[in-house]
């Protein structure tokens, strides 16, 4: 089978880049599936400058590149089934625009949904709700990432769409797997340490996080990974003049220092207003790290924070009392915090293997391509 997967690659980092990458190493040398990838990463602003103006057009002429490459490789290749990333928003018109072209080829098309606003699009029956109606309306099948988006799209009448979680990179899985490398003394940090990784943005709850952890005596570091502005950086260190707590960003690092930050960290923190499956979340699972974030996308699902073996902590977005409640609570039971990450590793374990996930989307594509032979 040949499956045409349109998805980003780093630079710039990203979820959506990061499962690219894990999902092209696990079909490295598997001979029964052939991926011919195709690069859609931002190439004409920096991901974490999100303005209309400069969306619209670096936006539209991305589109332009990628559905030229769409065309020219169904050409050339003639894939089976085509696997198209989307991070909604403006890029629906894009998504819109090389599903009709893959209708038109006769491809079929998976459309994967990497974020959690499809149930608030829904609500406010917006221009961003007719694209995503549209868009699975013109696909074979849809991926989602989270139960509320999949309640959705189906409540809407898709039978089209499957619940999909993320996979751990095949290294993380290998560590996980090796229990005894991952110590309980290393779950709490002398100092308290609070660690944010992913793109420092308003948007991102960041300025929450710093206002949650200035309210505590306990906590003494925050550290933030991950690409940022620099009159982001300026305010919140402007902000945090005369405090106790030290702030350091140490902006893009790589999978092996990121996971060394994990470890060290007394939690992960991730106060978003809206995500789709945050890759770090798991990845902070499987390391046995503790886990506070937002109740949004598919958040809720992964940690399980009301079930008896809770994986996380949840909090309201832009809440700071609760997100500073939440944070004080991990600190000062230890005994929480390790039964916490120990359901957390266990569900990574069961659940968020490589080769569990990637399973559900080989029956996705062999059933989208069985359309395609119907059809002839």
């Amino acid at each position: 089978m040949k499956v045409l997967l349109l998805s980003p690659l780093p630079p710039p980092v990203g979820g959506i880049a990061s499962w690219t990458v894990n999902v092209l190493e696990y079909y490295s040398d598997k001979n029964e599936i052939e991926i011919i990838h195709q690069d859609t990463s931002i190439k004409f602003r920096r991901i974490t400058n999100s303005g209309f103006v400069r969306r619209f057009f670096s936006g539209g002429i991305g589109a332009f590149v990628t559905l030229w490459g769409f065309i020219c490789g169904a050409i050339a290749f003639k894939p089976d089934v085509a696997h198209i990333t989307s991070s909604g928003s403006l890029g629906l018109i894009r998504d819109f625009v090389i599903c009709f072209a893959a209708k038109v080829l006769g491809i079929p098309v998976v459309i994967h949904f990497r974020y959690g606003r499809i149930p608030m699009v829904k609500e406010a029956k917006n221009w961003e709700w007719l694209l995503v109606k549209q868009v699975t309306t013109l696909c074979s099948h849809a991926i989602v990432l989270d139960v509320s988006t999949h309640s959705a799209l189906v409540s809407s009448g898709f039978s089209n769409v499957s619940f999909v979680p993320n996979p751990i990179p095949k290294g993380l899985e290998e560590l996980a797997v090796n229990n005894s490398q991952i110590t309980d003394g290393e779950l709490t940090d002398a100092k308290a340490k609070v660690l944010f990784v992913g793109h420092v943005t308003k948007e991102k709850g960041v300025f929450e996080l710093v206002q949650a952890c200035l309210n505590l005596h306990s906590i003494l570091e925050l550290i933030f990974v991950g690409p940022y502005e620099t009159e982001i950086k300026d305010a919140i260190l402007g902000f945090c003049t005369g405090s106790r707590v030290e702030v350091r960003f140490l902006g893009v690092l790589d999978k092996e220092e990121v996971l060394a930050q994990v470890r060290a960290a007394a939690m992960l923190v991730l106060p978003s207003y809206s995500e789709g499956f945050p890759n770090v979340v798991v990845e902070a699972m499987a390391m046995k790290c503790p886990v506070v974030a937002t109740s949004v996308g598919a958040i809720p699902s992964i940690l399980d924070a009301d079930s008896e073996s809770p994986c996380g902590l949840l909090v309201r977005p832009k809440d700071v009392k609760s997100l500073s409640d939440a944070i004080q609570k991990l600190i000062s039971n230890r005994e929480l915090a390790e039964k916490i990450g120990d359901n957390a590793y266990r569900k990574v374990v069961s659940k968020y293997t490589l080769a569990k996930v990637c399973a559900h989307y080989e029956s996705i594509w062999k059933c989208a391509s069985k359309s395609r032979i119907s059809n002839v």
